[in-house]
């Protein structure tokens, strides 16, 4: 009994000596400079590429986003660590070596959220959260994933998305919710309505998410990726209750509700 309470003891001083020399993963920030001049850099080019007739809404919308995202650097948001960073390069560069893209990603950028999510920016930057690295059983796993999201950026979705949002015209009792936002004299009723207008929009609708299964599905075995694996990490996603590649979720906070306030300016 003596001996069993003292290895119980002695465990339990281990784990705690693990836990006293436990060293978070260092993460990008404010002196991430490289990182941030890339990401402008990116932004940049990917507005000298659009052409619509509201230019004004579009680029403080891709402007407000890259608000959002150097953000996030500067707080911590990202994981700065050279094996995980690579490990998903190189299922990027196999995905991009065997199908021919228009589109090529540019910054794959770990999150430290523990939700089982990607995410697609749409002017070449990606983002992989480490929960998701935390569920995934094999490499095929995450090309999938992958494949998924360069498909949409392949086909435009979020490009569009901003477009459609900028050329569409805003109901006049969102428009007045609006103005009361901007003057301090919103109600929760009004706050409720806008919210549900800006997730309205903001969402990829099913039509968008079934083009970019099918077309990352094509990716994804091109580059030699099993594919029952692919229906493996559906049931992965499924199971951990996550929202199907929620990109509209990070990308409505900044850059569409701020567009949107000051439209009538533009």
């Amino acid at each position: 009994m003596r001996l069993a309470i003292l290895l119980f003891l002695l465990s339990g001083a281990s784990a705690q000596a693990q836990v006293d020399k436990f060293v978070p993963l260092k993460t990008y920030s404010k002196k991430s400079t490289e990182l941030i001049a890339d990401l402008k850099l990116q932004t940049k080019n990917s507005l000298a590429q659009i052409n619509t007739s509201r230019e004004k809404i579009v680029t403080r919308i891709y402007r407000g986003r890259l608000t959002m995202l150097q953000e996030l650097v500067e707080h911590g948001l990202f994981i700065q660590n050279d094996t995980i960073e690579q490990f998903v390069q190189r299922v990027v560069d196999t995905l991009m070596a065997h199908n021919s893209l228009e589109h090529k990603p540019a910054k794959i950028l770990i999150s430290r959220e523990a939700s089982v999510n990607a995410v697609c920016f749409g002017e070449g930057t990606f983002m992989v959260t480490i929960g998701l690295l935390s569920k995934i059983q094999n490499v095929d796993h995450l090309a999938f994933t992958l494949a998924h999201e360069i498909a949409h950026y392949e086909l435009d979705h979020v490009k569009k998305q901003v477009i459609d949002f900028a050329e569409r015209k805003i109901p006049e009792d969102v428009k007045e919710q609006l103005e009361r936002i901007n003057t301090g004299d919103v109600t929760e009723e009004g706050m409720e309505q806008v919210r549900n207008y800006l997730l309205s929009i903001g969402q990829f609708n099913r039509h968008k998410e079934i083009s970019a299964d099918s077309l990352g599905f094509i990716y994804y075995t091109r580059a030699g990726f099993r594919q029952q694996e692919a229906l493996e990490m559906l049931n992965i996603l499924d199971s951990a209750s996550a929202p199907k590649y929620a990109s509209s979720k990070v990308f409505l906070t900044h850059s569409i509700f701020r567009a949107i306030l000051f439209r009538n300016n533009g």
